[in-house]
């Protein structure tokens, strides 16, 4: 079943956007997508980019060694910049926030330390040194950390803990960076001549290259857990997105003299599907149909005459899959997958391990909060969901999540779903009125015409944390839904578009107000 609902677009893309007129890609690609003149669009598990370090003031000028003026809120003479980095190894730099460690278990076997290898490449066209006062870290492209297990095995991984800096995000209370994206993937490096010779779109998500070396994804090990652990400036705050199953988070407050906390993310790796569509030029009639998507055109900000016009000169739409870029992609699958249904069967399946840190966003849910740390946490094996964090619905004072993937494999077979959410205690309490447990919460997994879709469920109460996990559900899309059991519900009032929960005992909505019946 599909999802025919409209739902609330997303005019920014963070994605690769290729028109004839103006190719935003490494140019080395160009060939590879234009070929035939193909439009393609295509969503790809996880971003497999080096980020290399990068600075900018106004629209060209880089920013050069030691970035003068950075601390004053000034990147040089401008007040407008943009920096992107890899945070490095707390052995490179610990006065800024930097990977403390990074654990491996491969399948049944025991836990081992990875040791930092090297960044993933020697060469950078830029380069600074460590700003403390902003928490910018030396610049740095991707890392590679070496592991060794029992068996004889040795892995490497690509470890990407990435992050961008803007002038806005250095002049506040805690200065720095806003949010960390963190990716890790085993890789075979390749030397020398046999790199490939030119990149094409799959740079994004399989190849990572350099003139003197490259990475390739590997398939070994096929399972896996990874326990990161990142050293940061300040407290995270707000909610992390994951690709984990069985994550869990934990984190480790400063000792006597240290101004820094310790974030320890542990977590199995997930399989994320991906889809694809491929449009010939001679197949106009199924070309034309992107023009009947409101989300498509939308997009491409095109009216529907327009986008008829235009089509032979785009050719391109790339979506990568990682961190609140999942979103962007929501409304286009959806609205496509209606006119398109081989969107409804994995083109590729990935194995990935990522997830992201918001640094100090007020993710609040309706009006409730904690002080400090982390809200929740919430991710799946989802392509792409609604909105990066669950939804507060007033009038069934529930939570909800919406998610959405390829109904199939890429093998024919059933894709099974799995959501895991852990809901800080005290926002729970703020949004239900009473306090939660295992025993009075429920979650279920909702298909789009609003039947109970077959999953297992459990919920459990861990280390501050109400803990959600619903496994063995179908796609295509799903709402994930948390609300109170019946016997443990609290009178709720509603005056016009205000809703309050009464106190604890109530039985009669205050004058002027009335009850809000359950749906």
């Amino acid at each position: 079943m599909r999802d025919r609902r409209q739902r609330r677009g997303h005019s920014f893309l963070y994605a690769v956007l290729l028109i004839s007129s103006q190719l935003l890609l490494l140019s080395p690609a160009r060939e590879a997508v234009s070929a035939g003149r193909d439009i393609v669009i295509r969503w790809e598990p996880g971003v497999f980019s080096t980020v290399s370090a990068n600075a900018q003031q106004g629209s060209n000028a880089i920013c050069r060694e030691g970035l003068p003026g950075l601390k004053d809120g000034n990147c040089g003479e401008a007040e407008l910049f943009n920096l992107r980095n890899t945070m490095s190894p707390c052995s490179v730099d610990d006065r800024v926030s930097c990977i403390k460690g990074l654990d491996v278990k491969v399948g049944n076997g025991k836990w081992q330390p990875a040791r930092y290898r090297s960044p993933a490449f020697l060469e950078s066209n830029i380069s600074w040194k460590t700003v403390p006062e902003v928490d910018v870290g030396p610049s740095n492209n991707s890392s590679i950390y070496l592991s060794n297990h029992d068996n004889g095995a040795q892995y490497l991984w690509h470890t990407r803990v990435a992050y961008r800096v803007q002038r806005n995000e250095i002049t506040g209370v805690d200065p720095g960076p806003s949010r960390f994206e963190i990716e890790v993937v085993p890789v075979k490096e390749i030397r020398g001549s046999t790199c490939p010779k030119e990149l094409n779109p799959a740079f994004f998500t399989n190849l990572s290259a350099s003139s003197e070396n490259c990475y390739i994804r590997t398939t070994e090990p096929d399972d896996f857990n990874l326990r990161m652990t990142l050293s940061l400036r300040h407290e995270p705050r707000g909610w992390i997105a994951t690709y984990l199953e069985n994550a869990s988070t934990k984190i480790v407050r400063p000792e006597s003299g240290s101004n820094k906390v310790d974030l320890i993310m542990e977590g199995r790796r997930s399989i994320l599907p991906g889809a694809e569509i491929s449009l010939p030029q001679e197949d106009r009639t199924r070309r034309a149909k992107l023009c009947e998507s409101d989300a498509f055109l939308e997009l491409t900000m095109k009216t529907r005459d327009k986008c008829l016009s235009d089509l032979s000169e785009l050719y391109g739409l790339y979506f990568g899959m990682t961190g609140p870029n999942r979103v962007l992609g929501w409304n286009l699958y959806l609205s496509l997958l209606d006119l398109f249904p081989e969107l409804d069967r994995a083109s590729i399946e990935r194995p990935a391990w990522a997830f992201s840190v918001p640094m100090n966003a007020d993710q609040r849910l309706s009006s409730c909060r904690v002080p400090q740390g982390i809200y929740g946490i919430a991710g799946g094996n989802a392509m792409v969901v609604s909105e990066e964090v669950p939804s507060w619905n007033e009038r069934d004072a529930s939570l909800e999540f919406q998610v959405a993937a390829p109904h199939l494999r890429k093998d024919g077979e059933v894709a099974s779903g799995f959501y895991e959410m852990q809901l800080n205690v005290e926002v729970a309490q703020c949004l239900w009125g009473v306090e939660i447990s295992a025993s009075n919460v429920k979650l279920s997994v909702i298909s789009e015409n609003g039947k109970t879709k077959i999953a297992t469920v459990s919920v459990i109460r861990k280390n501050n944390m109400v803990i959600f996990r619903a496994s063995g559900f179908s796609y295509s899309a799903s709402t994930l839904k948390v609300t109170l059991l019946p016997k443990s519900s609290r009178l709720r009032c509603e005056q016009g578009s205000v809703t309050r929960i009464a106190p604890q005992g109530t039985l009669k909505c205050p004058k002027g107000w009335k009850p809000v019946r359950p749906r």
